[in-house]
């Protein structure tokens, strides 16, 4: 059955309509996501499902796409939901494991000679004492209470400044 040309234009004009409002409900739901609104997982696939829902409906709604392709349209797009659903569910899932993130709070627990800290002090003194505090110390954050239980055995009691450090570069080597 051959469509006329007002049914053309009207279906173009329904689908370009519905696309508008559709792509701006996409622009105004990305906005939220990358806003930090609901998880980065998801914040990556809503555009991609939204868009091919919008784009499906305003070819469904334009009546211009054979029905044999719209079936295959939906098809496609139902694959994509669920894959993107797969992407999202393993994202959930490694979001919700707990991890150990918080350096700062164990730096200022276990600072050096200060009042409440949780380093270690020695029984006794220590044979090795440095006059001055000659020695940087660089490396891991796991292993500042480490750090701190030796700056009170061999340094000088004094206020040492978590910050004032100097970063050497380090090179790969090959």
């Amino acid at each position: 059955m051959k469509k006329t040309t007002g049914e053309i234009v009207s279906g173009i004009l329904k689908g370009v309509v519905l696309a508008a409002a559709g792509g701006f409900g996409v622009f105004i739901g990305s906005v939220f996501c990358f806003l930090g609104i609901v998880p980065l997982c998801m914040a990556k696939v809503f555009p991609i499902t939204a868009g091919g829902l919008v784009l499906c409906a305003a070819l469904a709604v334009s009546k211009l796409v054979p029905k044999k392709w719209m079936k295959r349209a939906w098809l496609l797009l139902l694959a994509v939901c669920i894959v993107c659903g797969v992407y999202v569910g393993f994202g959930l899932y490694n979001d919700s494991i707990p991890t150990v993130e918080d350096r700062d709070g164990l730096i200022y627990e276990y600072e050096p000679f200060a009042e409440g800290s949780k380093a270690v002090y020695l029984d006794e003194e220590s044979t090795l004492k440095f006059e001055t505090p000659s020695i940087d110390m660089d490396g891991a954050t796991a292993l500042y209470p480490v750090y701190s239980a030796f700056v009170q055995a061999v340094y000088p009691e004094g206020k040492y400044d978590i910050y004032d450090f100097k970063y050497y570069g380090r090179k790969k080597s090959r």
